[in-house]
């Protein structure tokens, strides 16, 4: 399973060419939350160890946000129907229902 690794904790610039699939996913992070294998295929399945340092790299994982260019909320007109296509509740009760 291809897969990109971020975190502090992940080798800096690493290519790990050890199989991995969704359920090694899925133990590792079983592993890290201390949680019990959900089934016998995660249980079986082999953690990312190669994947993960012991020590995070906090610094080489710093980043700046770029802030968007365009407003994030939108600004659309409200249109409104006109007071003579809404429909009355006295036309609403005195039709019949369809069957």
């Amino acid at each position: 399973m291809p897969a990109f690794v971020i975190s502090p904790w992940a080798h800096r610039g690493a290519v790990v060419h050890t199989r991995y699939d969704q359920y090694s996913a899925i133990r590792t992070i079983e592993l890290i939350l201390g949680l019990r294998p959900l089934s016998l295929n995660d249980s079986l399945a082999a953690p990312m160890y190669d994947a993960f340092d012991t020590s995070p790299d906090v610094e080489g994982t710093r980043y700046t946000a770029v802030r968007p260019d365009q407003p994030l909320e939108p600004n659309l007109p409200v249109r409104r129907m006109p007071h003579s296509r809404r429909r009355s509740r006295s036309t609403a009760r005195t039709r019949s229902p369809r069957r």
